[in-house]
């Protein structure tokens, strides 16, 4: 079924008009941003297809509803779409031939959305038509669409943006090619100007939904229609509302090569105001004018107290309600970025060790206290951490639930009197807790010193005339028995063990950035950048998952290295690149211990592992590493280095690895390999395969 839907303008040109008639150029070029009227006015073309009635595989509940869905919405943003519904090849060629005519003309902007099955053969994607009947992969090219071949077509358009959006891949609907069928899509680098966005990551599956349309699509018909949202933002929201309806089952993704700015909807221009005579004399000041200037030097700031200052000081304004949008969108994970004002002499500071290492051996005690007393801070009892941010970041680390986020707030907010022992309450009893006797151990064990801190320690004891014997970094019994000597002087209770308020009184308190090598948690998870950052987690981590993006993810640190593993299925070339992108690299593996906390980073998270039997023996298949072949290389040994240009110093094959099986299998990936069918969920597979690099996740290493 084929229904063509004509386009309105009528929503379009009067709002320009309006702007226009009460001469607010300005305001109407502020709203529309990169859009002229011209841009407005040009045209927009959509070919939505929506395939549920399959003759041959599984039939679909919903997609025939949403592409209805999505076309209705995109009538509303003025497209003249084209709707296609339970479409056999021959209907979808033509549907898709008439598409690539349509766009070569002068359009502003085109749009493609298709639901149904999709399935990923050999790393290319297909679409299918409800006739498909595919029994060997060798038929797929002949029974589906390849999209990769649309969007060749879609190079030759002359649109300003090309939107590709695919909510397929609901399931595998042909089990009989289950060995050459991979999970889900594979990822596609969108072509130049092209956006192209998934209902799920590549690699995993998109939900049906329980209603009349898909979780995504139901989530993107509320988001489009929405004025003023750029389309990186509308896909951003839809994004977070389909992790929400889904409970972090499946979460949207996309790829764009689109330079500037693009709206479904524009932004509504503001109401004219009544202006009285006095308002056009030169040298008056326009209040939208005055408003507008400012807010465009701060829409993008993340600074809550200017923004605030900014809806006060311009009560009524449209441009105020931009700004309160843009306080809801910070929330309350976000920090204000006002510049810190500069302690007095009189206030206490904090002391940093010092860089070079003092050779207290050779030097007399006076001397060495003498060195240490210079920044001294205050020995009187720290006051609480105000309860407002405390609260705040208490519901963070709740809301993030891994030892590592826990950590983080008791290291900042320990000592609230409320929130410190809720904290650790829960630390106590979480999967990972450490087998601890008392609260103080526990409060010792969550501060996790590093040596370079515990030796500070150790120095700053000496200094107040409490000897620890050799300093060493490790907390052992003379360094025990000093610390609750100084504890007595200090007239607090005498346990031998360190707490944030007793770190904080000898001038030693433990920063995000140090402390003994971790791993955020046992199992991924997905995490906000916003609330990494406001619980002080390592600058590089959090920009590192800001780029990366709403995936499941646990991350770590050994030997001051820090490492990300991603639950995210794609090409191997597409990884080593987004890998490089966002501040990093495949990891790099240059010791048997090092092999040994990486695998162990993800050896708790099933969903970083695949499993296969075949030919008499069971495979498991684990994310991939930073091992790269050149392609130009003699197989299967020759041309392999590290991602990041380390020599090779430590390898770990797997028994007749590499192989080159079935060839063009340039990267690597842990793995296992035993004879007869075995159940090796629990089994390690810290050995090293190589593979085409399409697993289901990756490992990478931050510079």
């Amino acid at each position: 079924m084929c229904q063509r839907r004509p386009l309105s303008r009528e929503t379009v040109f009067n709002r320009w008009a309006c702007a226009s008639r009460y001469g607010l150029v300005w305001l109407a070029a502020i709203a529309w941003l990169v859009l002229s009227a011209d841009n407005a006015l040009a045209k927009r073309v959509a070919l939505v297809i929506g395939n549920s009635a399959y003759t041959n595989v599984a039939t679909l509940k919903n997609p025939a509803n949403d592409a209805r869905l999505i076309s209705d919405k995109l009538g509303e943003a003025g497209f003249e779409v084209t709707t296609v519904i339970d479409a056999d090849l021959r209907s979808m060629k033509r549907a898709m031939i008439q598409f690539g005519r349509d766009i070569r003309a002068q359009t502003e902007a085109s749009v493609f959305y298709y639901a149904g099955h999709g399935v990923q053969v050999r790393g290319e994607n297909y679409l299918l038509p409800v006739t498909a009947n595919i029994s060997a992969q060798d038929e797929i090219d002949l029974e589906a669409i390849n999209i990769n071949l649309f969007l060749r077509l879609m190079e030759s358009s002359q649109s300003g943006v090309n939107i590709v959006i695919l909510d397929s891949c609901r399931n595998n609907p042909f089990a009989s090619l289950s060995r050459s069928v991979s999970r889900g899509l594979a990822p596609v680098l969108a072509p130049r100007g092209t956006y192209i966005a998934y209902s799920t990551a590549p690699g995993d599956i998109a939900l049906d939904g329980e209603g009349q349309n898909s979780h995504y699509t139901k989530a993107l018909a509320e988001t489009i229609t929405t004025p003023g949202l750029e389309i990186a933002r509308v896909f951003r929201d839809v994004r977070r509302k389909v992790v929400e309806a889904t409970g972090e089952r499946q979460v949207p993704w996309e790829s764009s090569s689109i330079i500037g700015e693009f709206y479904f909807m524009p932004p509504q221009p503001a109401p004219a105001p009544e202006v009285s005579s006095g308002d056009n004399q030169p040298g008056v000041a326009d209040p939208y004018v005055k408003a507008a200037r400012e807010w465009q030097a701060l829409e993008a700031s993340g600074d809550r107290a200017a923004l605030r200052a900014f809806v006060e000081q311009y009560k009524g304004n449209p441009f105020a309600s931009l700004a309160a949008a843009r306080l809801k969108e910070l929330g309350p994970g976000s920090v204000d970025t006002q510049p810190q004002v500069k302690a007095s002499a009189s206030q206490s500071q904090v002391p940093q060790p010092r860089k070079e290492e003092m050779k207290v051996a050779a030097l007399p005690k006076e001397t060495i206290a003498s060195r240490l007393l210079e920044d001294m801070p205050d020995e009187s009892e720290p006051s609480e951490p105000s309860t407002e941010p405390a609260e705040r970041a208490y519901k963070i680390a709740k809301r993030i639930d891994t030892p590592r986020s826990w950590q983080l707030f008791y290291r900042k907010y320990g000592a609230h009197r409320k929130y410190g022992p809720l904290a650790l309450a829960t630390i106590k009893t979480g999967d990972q807790a450490r087998s601890i006797a008392t609260d103080e151990e526990a409060v010792e064990a969550i501060l996790a010193l590093d040596r370079t801190q515990r030796l500070n320690v150790q120095k700053r004891l000496a200094a107040r005339g409490h000897p620890v014997g050799a300093l060493d970094g490790i907390i052992g019994p003379n360094t025990r028995r000093a610390i609750a000597r100084y504890q007595r002087d200090l007239g607090i209770k005498q346990t031998g063990f360190l707490s944030l308020s007793f770190l904080r009184r000898l001038g030693a308190s433990p920063s995000p950035d140090g402390g003994e090598d971790f791993v955020s948690s046992q199992k991924a998870k997905i995490i906000s950048s916003n609330d990494l950052e406001a619980l002080g987690e390592d600058k590089k981590i959090v920009d590192a998952i800001r780029c990366l993006g709403l995936n499941y993810v646990i991350y770590g640190r050994y030997q001051n290295k820090l490492y990300i593993a991603v639950i995210r299925g794609m090409n191997g070339g597409y990884i080593k690149m987004l890998a490089e992108k966002c501040g990093g690299y495949l990891v790099a593996i240059n010791s048997r211990a090092e092999s040994r906390f990486v695998y162990d980073l993800v050896a708790n998270e099933d969903r970083f592992f695949t499993y296969q039997y075949f030919d008499g023996q069971s495979f498991k298949h684990g994310p991939m590493i930073g091992l790269v072949q050149d392609p130009k290389a003699k197989e299967p040994r020759g041309g392999w280095r590290w991602a990041n240009g380390d020599k090779i110093t430590y390898s770990n094959w797997s028994p007749g690895n590499p192989d080159d099986f079935r060839s063009r299998q340039d990267y690597s990936s842990f793995f296992l390999v035993v004879r007869g069918k075995k159940d090796l969920r629990k089994a390690r597979a810290d050995r090293w395969d190589d593979t085409s690099g399409t697993g289901s996740g990756f490992i990478m290493e931050l510079d």
